[in-house]
């Protein structure tokens, strides 16, 4: 769940992932610098402690044709592949701090002859994840509000697999902190019955 306050955008997220419908995008479980952070325009999304470009927790990408993202949460993006430092992209927000796993979504994008194309979609997940391992994590935007961050409150979700293998996540994006008890009540019942949710 994404949380406008006084003086700060907080990003909250707990769960687990049944993976067994996709594939890890790594030869081996090494990769490492995905920030923290978010992107209504990609979308991207994910929590965890902030660490700089070549550092931080390494992470396993998750990818498969029947992994389904939202449309995105904010404008849609518009950028050269000139504008992008380090493998951001423009319109991602670093997160200042966070805290626990880092979990979330991605966008892998090619660069096209000067235009930067969407690759895959991909989930996020700490290297070597077993499926069904839960996760937690914030990620906290000092100084921010949702129109600077460039996101739309509302409701977006991920879904993978099928039958048995099927799993979800659910990104809340909730316009005041007094919503919090009301959003948490409405989906109390799916979050218990397998569905993985930012909130």
């Amino acid at each position: 769940m994404a949380v406008e306050t006084e003086d700060s955008v907080v990003l909250a997220g707990s769960g687990s992932f049944n993976l067994s419908a996709l594939s890890n995008g790594f030869l081996a479980s090494n990769g490492k610098g995905i920030r923290t952070g978010i992107s209504g325009a990609t979308p991207d999304v994910r929590v965890g402690p902030p660490h700089g470009p070549f550092s931080g927790p390494n992470y396993d990408p998750y990818m498969g044709d029947s992994l389904s993202t939202p449309e995105g949460f904010g404008p849609p993006p518009s950028f050269p592949a000139e504008d992008v430092v380090l493998g951001l992209l423009p319109g991602f927000h670093i997160a200042e701090s966070g805290t626990g796993d880092l979990f979330g979504a991605a966008y892998f994008y090619i660069d096209d002859g000067g235009t930067l194309v969407p690759l895959v979609p991909a989930l996020i997940v700490p290297a070597f994840y077993t499926s069904g391992t839960e996760l937690a994590g914030t990620a906290i935007f000092s100084g921010e509000t949702f129109d600077s961050l460039g996101i739309i409150p509302g409701s977006y979700t991920w879904t993978w697999g099928s039958g048995a293998t099927f799993d979800s996540f659910t990104l809340l994006i909730v316009p005041e902190p007094s919503s919090i008890l009301l959003a948490l009540s409405a989906i109390f019942a799916p979050f218990v019955c397998r569905s993985r949710l930012f909130c």
